[in-house]
């Protein structure tokens, strides 16, 4: 499978100037990277899952004034980001 991951602010600008990092299952994917490092502004990597539940944890540091924190999207699928049957994501926290 494939993780995507995609920035866009308020103004509808596809980059990021601010760092994130993002583990899997406790260990690390990606560490304090950012998105204008990256073609067409999308971060994809080849992951492997466990079976049963894993858990992503993606952290974003050093935002500025233009809301980066509320327009990330994340996305697991196939290489061109669509959904494979039997994988579902779902919010640790409500």
């Amino acid at each position: 499978v494939f993780l995507f991951v995609r920035a866009v602010n308020n103004y509808n600008t596809s980059f990021a100037s601010n760092i994130f990092s993002i583990w899997l299952n406790e260990k690390a994917i990606l560490q304090k990277s950012s998105l204008l490092n990256f073609d067409e502004y999308t971060f994809f990597q080849k992951i492997t899952l466990n079976k049963g539940e894993n858990i992503l944890l993606f952290k974003i540091s050093d935002q500025n004034s233009y809301d980066w924190g509320n327009n990330y999207s994340i996305c697991i699928g196939d290489v061109y980001g669509a959904p494979i049957k039997g994988i579902e994501m779902k919010p640790v926290h409500k």
